[in-house]
């Protein structure tokens, strides 16, 4: 994980941001942003602007807890007309492996 200290598989910690899979994640992303699936101005939205966002139907996904379809989800559904919502598992990653 990026900005944070984790344990290595030899149990020693190493810094996240400059973690070799922490360049493949950028690169990802980067790739996502060219592709239109990331807005060019997703690092300036937090938690709450990325939900505001999706409730009025301006993002088309959202990763979250399961207590969504509590909040925000009725808010999606009073603002956008016909709009559904179905839940998806986080999907693995090039290590098959899936974070959290």
């Amino acid at each position: 994980m990026p900005e944070q200290w984790n344990k290595g598989a030899d149990g020693t910690l190493s810094y996240g941001s400059i973690d070799p899979g922490a360049k493949q994640a950028l690169s990802t992303l980067k790739t996502w942003m060219e592709k239109g699936y990331i807005t060019k101005d997703a690092g300036l939205v937090d938690e709450n602007g990325g939900y505001e966002q999706f409730t009025k139907g301006q993002a088309g996904a959202i990763v979250g807890r399961n207590w969504l379809p509590d909040w925000p989800f009725g808010d999606l559904l009073n603002n956008v007309p016909g709009a559904k919502y179905k839940a998806y598992a986080i999907p693995a990653g090039p290590d098959g492996k899936i974070g959290t």
